[in-house]
C-alpha cells in the first residue's frame, strides 16, 4: 500500500475539497479521507473499478494509507483526513476541468459510456449545462481526451432517472439515442461479466 509521505495543500474545488498528497511512490495524488466519509471513499473505490470494465479513462486510483504523525499536530486534519486507510487518486499531467463544450463537441463514445456508467451507479453529481456547471470530468490539454473524477455520491438510494436525464452533462448522447451495434453488444457483454465477477470489484476495497 502506499504511503503518504506529505500533505502539500487542499483544493478549494468540490464539495469534499481532497488533499493533495505526496504518495512514498513519487507520485501526487488527490486524497479523499474522512471528508468524503467511510462510504464516500467506497464508492470511488468500486466506481473506479466499474469505470476501468467499461474502458473508460480515470485517472489512477488506490487505495493510501496515512500515518497518524502527518495529523496529529493538525486537528482539521484529525477530523477531515483522518489516519489509516483513504481514497487517492493520482494527479493527471496537463489536466484543466472539463466544460460542457469539451463534452459534446468531440466524439461521442466516451461521454456516452460515462454517463452509461453514472446511471449503472446512481450517480447525479455530474450535472452540467453550456452555463459552465463543472462537470466532474477532466480534459487532456493535449490530447483533448475526456476522464472521469469524483464518484463518492455514487449509489445514492435517492436517485433519480429523471434528474439524471434532465441534468446529466452527457445524458443527451445517451437517452434516445441509437447505439452501434458492435458496441451495444460489448457493453452488455461488459456489464454481464462484471455483475458474475463482482467479488473482483469488492476485493479492491480495504
Amino acid at each position: 500500500m502506499i504511503e503518504a509521505v506529505e500533505i502539500i495543500t487542499r483544493n478549494k474545488d468540490g464539495a469534499t475539497k481532497p488533499f493533495f498528497c505526496l504518495g512514498s511512490d513519487g507520485n501526487h495524488y488527490f486524497v479523499k479521507g474522512l471528508n468524503a466519509t467511510y462510504r464516500g471513499m467506497i464508492a470511488e473505490m468500486v466506481t473506479y473499478q466499474l469505470a476501468l470494465a467499461l474502458e473508460i479513462p480515470i485517472p489512477e486510483a488506490t487505495v493510501m494509507h496515512v500515518d497518524e504523525y502527518l495529523i496529529e499536530s493538525d486537528s482539521s486534519l484529525i477530523h477531515e483526513l483522518g489516519a489509516g486507510p483513504v481514497f487517492a487518486s493520482r494527479k493527471l499531467p496537463f489536466a484543466v476541468d472539463a466544460r460542457y463544450e469539451n463534452v459534446i463537441s468531440g466524439a461521442p463514445l466516451i461521454p456516452r459510456r460515462i454517463a452509461l456508467l453514472d446511471k449503472w451507479v446512481r450517480n447525479n453529481d455530474r450535472q452540467g449545462s453550456s452555463l459552465g456547471v463543472r462537470s466532474n470530468m477532466l480534459v487532456c490539454t493535449q490530447t483533448n481526451g475526456l476522464y472521469a473524477i469524483d464518484h463518492n455520491l455514487a449509489f445514492d438510494p435517492d436517485w433519480s432517472e429523471d434528474e439524471w436525464r434532465d441534468g446529466h452533462i452527457a445524458s443527451k448522447l445517451v437517452d434516445g439515442c441509437e447505439f452501434d451495434i458492435a458496441e451495444a453488444a460489448w457493453l452488455r457483454d461488459t456489464v454481464e461479466r462484471v455483475c458474475n465477477n463482482l467479488g473482483d470489484v469488492y476485493d479492491a476495497v480495504p
